[in-house]
């Protein structure tokens, strides 16, 4: 048996959520936000506006190693 084992307090970090705890109005407000998102990156693309997908890109970009 670990010495860890019947340790009963979690430390601070590990109850800590990384993702903020939202009540239930902005949860309402932050989906409100992204449905008027997607209407309005249709609308551009219905327009004729493009669309950039630049995960590949970006990924290549930060993993790019420099040359001195």
């Amino acid at each position: 048996m670990s010495k860890n084992e019947d340790f009963r307090f979690a430390l601070v970090y590990e109850t800590a959520s990384r993702f903020p705890r939202r009540y239930p109005e902005e949860r309402q407000q932050v989906l409100i936000n992204k449905i008027h998102a997607q209407r309005r990156f249709q609308e551009h693309l219905e327009k004729g506006g493009t669309a950039f997908d630049i995960g590949g890109s970006l990924s290549g970009l930060l993993n790019k190693k420099a040359h001195h």
